[in-house]
């Protein structure tokens, strides 16, 4: 896939939107690149269930697979809520994606609760927050990328969640400094 490259003052994805590189094949996934200088902003779901979201993904199961795509954001202020969420997935069997995030003040993860439950893709959790997974299900699955943060303040409140997890790979290293 191409590489997404976005600067601006502030960002904002409300009520479904997406940003998101995928790869279905032996090709890499594209990188994604955010430089908001005062704030990005991740909030709502769209009417069929999807999450505001920067997510990368890789879904081949061919040997070799291409890689997740890394997302790479840099802000003064990050917030997720009411399931914002920035992911990097592998459903298949190529390696899950970095998730690079510097904020040099907020990251403020809230308000994950999703009153219906049913409406939401099962592409994704309902959950604000930040995330690395592999979701393969055979032992050739890829293992799941990392997720490196760097913020002056972090707050997570009301379900907000920071992780990486595999069903049947390895897991991603998760780094907060």
């Amino acid at each position: 896939g191409g590489n997404i490259e976005i600067e601006a003052n502030q960002i904002s994805l409300r009520d479904g939107g997406i940003i998101e590189v995928d790869s279905d094949g032996s090709g890499n996934a594209g990188t994604i690149e955010i430089e908001a200088s005062e704030s990005l902003t991740l909030s709502g779901i769209a009417n069929n269930g999807m999450p505001s979201a920067i997510y990368t993904d890789t879904f081949s199961q061919q040997t070799p697979a291409g890689k997740g795509g890394d997302i790479e954001i840099e802000a003064r202020h990050l917030t997720l809520t009411d399931g914002g969420q920035i992911t990097a997935n592998t459903w298949g069997s190529g390696p899950g994606g970095l998730v690079r995030i510097k904020v040099t003040e907020n990251l403020n993860i809230s308000k994950s609760r999703i009153e219906n439950q049913a409406l939401l893709s099962p592409k994704f959790s309902e959950t604000s927050g930040i995330f690395a997974r592999a979701y393969g299900g055979d032992p050739l699955a890829g293992d799941a990328g990392s997720v490196l943060i760097r913020a002056k303040t972090i707050q997570l409140v009301d379900g907000g969640k920071i992780a990486t997890s595999a069903v049947l790979s390895g897991g991603g290293h998760l780094e907060i400094t």
